[in-house]
């Protein structure tokens, strides 16, 4: 599915209708841009629980990450 939009003075651009019905996406909902390839991708943003995001907010290395991860796949963390 493709459809030329127009992006406004703001930067703005608007979505079809029946794209955003297609991705579950509602008015003042939020949604992840990435600039991928040379190309924007719109998603859904998908919900995330309140302790994840904490853990997030914590700038944590990726092994560390890895290592919970490890833990809870083990059975000791939850």
């Amino acid at each position: 599915m493709s459809q030329i939009s127009t992006v406004d003075t703001q930067g703005r651009v608007l979505l079809p209708k029946p794209m955003l019905e297609a991705l579950g996406i509602a008015s003042e909902s939020e949604v992840v841009v990435e600039l991928s390839d040379g190309s924007i991708v719109i998603k859904s943003k998908d919900y995330v629980p309140a302790i994840t995001q904490r853990i997030a907010n914590m700038k944590l290395p990726v092994s560390d990450w890895e290592h919970m991860e490890q833990e809870i796949d083990a059975g000791r963390l939850s």
